[in-house]
């Protein structure tokens, strides 16, 4: 299935104010190789979080700032959400699951934060800042 391509300007998602914790891919990427190589993390668990909690209209700001053009957060009710990403093309089923997400985000309060991450990658983890930064080409 093909997927119509959107000039990027908005974040469209039904989270309103409620916060989600972003984590870099690489920073999870860094932590299983740990995992792997040091073979003294046998039965042990972590939670990993990236450095902030942040809402989509900071997510916006961050955004717009790093990528220099405005981009807004908009929060569509879960029904012109569902009816949206419908047309787009996606399936019952995702459509539901991003529903249950960020309504969960939504509803759910500050996502956990923990210091997991910092302490098995030995550095500060990636920010969303730094993340928009590096993946630039992306959005432009």
């Amino acid at each position: 299935m093909e997927f119509p391509c959107y000039i990027f300007d908005e974040i469209y998602i039904p989270a309103g104010q409620g916060k989600t914790n972003f984590i870099d891919i690489r920073d999870i990427a860094e932590v299983a190789k740990r995992v792997i190589i040091e073979g003294d993390h046998i039965n042990k668990a972590y939670e990993l979080t990236g450095p902030d909690n942040l809402d989509y209209y900071q997510v916006a700001e961050i955004m717009s700032e790093v990528l220099h053009k405005e981009i807004v957060y908009k929060d569509p009710s879960i029904w012109q959400f569902y009816k949206r990403k419908r047309k787009e093309g996606y399936s019952l089923m995702h459509t539901i699951v991003m529903i249950g997400l960020y309504s969960a985000s939504k509803f759910g309060g500050s996502p956990n934060k923990s210091d997991d991450l910092l302490r098995l990658i030995k550095r500060e983890p990636i920010s969303l800042r730094q993340f928009v930064k590096d993946n630039r080409e992306i959005w432009l």
